[in-house]
């Protein structure tokens, strides 16, 4: 049997397996992806859902704030649509500002260049204090510090990935604005492993993100579900409850999985260039992966992450285990809390094994085998008897059918 998995910028695994073994593919997700995404985007911001067109929503002189979470599928035709649709409104592109939150891809590519010289792009950093500025308390007598620029807007318009419910330290939509442009202590704080761990921690950085967002005052938003390799399925913008309940139809619809039993191996494969290839999305394919493995079985991630493990990751080489290990995590509130965590718990029940760019003593060092080329994840395939392929894992969910 002949099967395909897709992975890292434009590379696939090639399996023929045997008859006898029991496949289950989650290769793709459910959907048509879209043939023009700019069009799109342009479309859903003319007709928006329970709002009137943003060009209704804007007079001359506005200043127009389009806030890009980091990891958006096709940013450049979605960044394109949003201000080609803004500037057929009337907005001049001397008032449109973007905040992005990497320059891991060019947002303004597809942006027609005699346009691009009077668009004014900020690149959020965390730890600048001069760039960010105060909006209020919050419930818990905590600052709110967001990007100064999107504080200033007259209109912002955020866009950001539509997720499963139940992926990985999914604390609402709002997510991508807040602590995604907030300053560095909030950022810490919503990366504490804690907001993985236990469901109460996880509402109240929910509650969190929907406050800071109601005092900035956001009432519009844009989000983008996304597709395998770098397409798009849909494009939903309107009013924040309109747009945040269809898209949440939208993911389960394309993104979850129903699988008949656990597989005793799961291989989860993180498609797509630089800014997919992350730890944070790696934890999200593991955490979908887990779903999808019988205990004590194995887990094969298929990646073409570059970057080091960071501080967290770090004591998983420690030798600690268990309960001392989960203390030291608590504490952690490096950029890769989340993955270390998720790690910790996902070793001590399956075989972890990943394929990266990575050195092998990195990848040993924090208790996973190292795959060295996809020719041992055919061997590794050929030694079980149930398998599920789980494509664009950073995406997807799964369940098993009762």
């Amino acid at each position: 049997m002949p099967l395909s998995l897709p992975y890292g910028p434009s590379a696939q695994l090639e399996l023929n397996l045997s008859a006898t073994t029991t496949v289950q593919n989650a290769v793709a997700p459910h959907g048509q992806p879209l043939s023009d995404v700019a069009e799109a985007v342009s479309d859903a911001l003319k007709a928006p859902r329970d709002y009137p067109p943003l060009a209704a929503a804007t007079v001359p002189g506005d200043r127009v704030v389009i806030a890009v979470e980091p990891g958006i599928r096709q940013v450049e035709s979605v960044v394109a649509g949003a201000v080609l649709a803004l500037i057929e409104g009337g907005t001049e592109p001397r008032d449109i500002s973007l905040v992005v939150g990497s320059n891991l891809r060019p947002p303004l590519a597809l942006v027609p260049k005699r346009m691009r010289a009077d668009l004014r792009v900020v690149l959020h950093n965390p730890a600048d204090q001069d760039t960010l500025q105060y909006l209020a308390a919050d419930k818990a007598a905590r600052p709110i510090y967001l990007n100064r620029t999107l504080c200033e807007a007259d209109l912002l318009l955020p866009i950001t990935t539509a997720r499963l419910t139940n992926s990985l330290g999914f604390v609402g939509s709002y997510s991508g604005v807040f602590p995604t442009f907030a300053d560095l202590e909030s950022q810490h704080r919503f990366q504490l492993p804690t907001t993985v761990d236990h469901s109460t921690q996880q509402r109240k950085r929910r509650e969190e993100a929907d406050e800071a967002a109601w005092l900035l005052g956001v009432h519009f938003i844009m989000q983008v579900v996304p597709g395998a390799g770098d397409q798009v399925l849909e494009i939903i913008a309107g009013s924040a409850p309109a747009v945040l309940q269809q898209a949440q139809h939208a993911s389960e619809a394309a993104w979850l999985h129903s699988l008949s039993q656990k597989s005793s191996l799961t291989i989860a494969a993180i498609d797509g260039g630089d800014d997919q290839q992350t730890w944070e999305n790696l934890a999200r394919a593991l955490h979908a992966a887990m779903q999808a493995t019988a205990d004590s079985g194995a887990i094969a991630l298929l990646t073409d992450l570059q970057t080091p493990p960071g501080h967290a990751l770090a004591q998983l080489a420690s030798g600690e285990t268990g309960d001392e290990l989960h203390r030291h995590l608590l504490r952690e509130h490096s950029h890769d809390a989340h993955a270390a965590a998720v790690l910790a718990e996902a070793r001590e029940r399956f075989d972890i094994f990943l394929l990266s760019g990575l050195d092998r003593d990195l990848v040993e060092g924090i208790g996973l085998g190292h795959v060295e080329d996809p020719e041992q994840l055919v061997r590794l395939t050929a030694r079980h008897r149930s398998v599920t392929l789980l494509g664009s894992a950073q995406f997807a969910g799964c369940q098993i059918a009762e």
